[in-house]
């Protein structure tokens, strides 16, 4: 929520809270391996770890909460965190994989349109 809040504040935008944009969980225990876990998640989206969630099950969380605010009239701005993020544009663009991941900023800003399969980069400064 404080995430959100002073891009929705600029934008004069309400914040809705939604338990689906919640981290996804790789694993049910901490590992010092996560990187080379998340990175093959992203070469078997369905590969599920204890206790975690594939990188498929994550994209279809975040694309049914993309999908519903897109039958809304409001602009909408979806925060989130990296990964699941990065699991949206890969949804969007399969070339937008695990070294995009690790080259995203933060925050980083992006416009995703579904009807065009676009993505571009935005800058909020």
């Amino acid at each position: 929520m404080a995430t959100a809040k002073p891009t929705a504040e600029k934008l004069a935008l309400r914040v809705k809270q939604d338990q689906r944009l919640q981290e996804r969980v790789l694993c049910g225990k901490p590992v010092d391996n996560w990187l080379e876990l998340l990175e093959s998640s992203f070469q078997d989206m369905d590969k599920q770890w204890q206790g975690g969630e594939s990188s498929n099950q994550a994209k279809k969380r975040i694309l049914t909460v993309v999908e519903e605010a897109a039958q809304t009239l409001e602009p909408t701005v979806i925060v989130s965190h990296g990964n699941l993020i990065s699991l949206l544009l890969h949804a969007v663009n399969p070339q937008f994989g695990f070294q995009q991941w690790k080259d995203m900023q933060c925050p980083e800003v992006f416009h995703v349109d579904l009807r065009s399969q676009t993505i571009e980069k935005m800058d909020i400064s």
